[in-house]
Formats: structure tokens, sequence, C-alpha cells
């Protein structure tokens, strides 16, 4: 079951990898029709129920079911999708919730755990990275593939990423777009 479940996970981030690609090489729009955001939440939530069941997690999708959007759903499902991962990968007897609320006529849709949390100097990059114009602005260090590739899909979301965490108390990522 468990290597199902990685096999399972690895074509999935192999797909949202090969979206990324698209987005790029076919110029696709940042906005489409119209779904329920909680779906496209609860499609993620069962890729990686398993998978957190193994780390004892629970994963819980609290978006209010009434929510749409008409952001890229190519887009939104690759970000969510790493930055569940990431959640569930340093989250252990934890809880991982996704919710959301409208602020400003802005979409927040929130990743919480309550796994490890960042480290200070992690927190400082993530959010100087999210908050640059460009990855190419700011001297990348070798913190993997997927915080780069969220960072420039979110830019072209024209959204924006906030990182919250305490080292050893769990983190929140926010996920900030018009709304639609």
């Amino acid at each position: 079951k468990s290597a199902y479940s990685s096999t399972l996970q690895l074509f999935n981030f192999i797909d949202s990898l090969l979206t990324y690609s698209k987005i790029f090489f076919e110029g696709n729009s940042a906005e489409n029709s119209g779904y329920y955001l909680k779906e496209l939440v609860e499609e993620k939530c069962n890729l990686f129920n398993e998978i957190a069941g193994a780390s004892n997690n629970i994963l819980l999708n609290e978006i209010d079911k009434k929510i749409t959007s008409k952001i890229n759903r190519d887009i939104l499902s690759v970000i969510l999708h790493n930055i569940l991962d990431n959640a569930i990968k340093n989250t252990e007897d934890g809880v991982i919730k996704v919710y959301s609320h409208i602020k400003n006529k802005r979409l927040y849709i929130v990743v919480e755990d309550t796994g490890k949390g960042f480290k200070e100097e992690d927190l400082i990059y993530y959010n100087q990275l999210s908050n640059q114009q460009s990855t190419e602005k700011l001297m990348l260090r070798n913190s993997g593939i997927g915080i780069h590739m969220i960072v420039e899909l979110i830019h072209i979301l024209h959204g924006d990423l906030n990182f919250y965490s305490e080292d050893g108390k769990g983190s929140r990522i926010e996920i900030i777009t018009d709304l639609n």
C-alpha cells in the first residue's frame, strides 16, 4: 500500500511538473471557467490521505463549499499539491488543514500544519523569494525545486504567498489571489 501511494505521489508530482511546463510553453491563461474550490482541495486531500495517515496525520479540508474560483485550476492544483506535500513530509502525529476566507475582495487559501515549522533563515528566504517579481533577483539557494516553482506560478496568477512559522510549532502558508 505504501509503495503504491509513493508511486502515485511521484506520478502526480511529474504530472504537476508537466502542467507547469505547459503553462509556460502553451501560454495558458491565468483564468478559466469557474469551479468549486472545495472540490479541488478534496482531490488533493484524497491523493494525500493515505500518505498523511502513514505518519499519523489528519488531513482536513475546511474550505467553504460555496466558494468558487476562476483562477486557473491547473496552476492552483500544482501550488496546492506542492504545499500539501511539504506539510505532510514535515508533520508527524499532527493535523494539516486547508481553509479559506475572503478579505478585501481577495481570496485567501491557507494550508496550516502542526509540524516542525520552518527554521528562521528559511522563513526569511521564502518570504523574500515570494515578494520578488522574479526569482532571478534573489540569490537562489538549494531549497528544492518546489518552492521556486510555486513562487513563479503565484506570479502568473498575480497573487501573493505569505509564510508564517515558529520553528518546532508548525507553519501556515497563505495563497492570496484576487477574487474573480
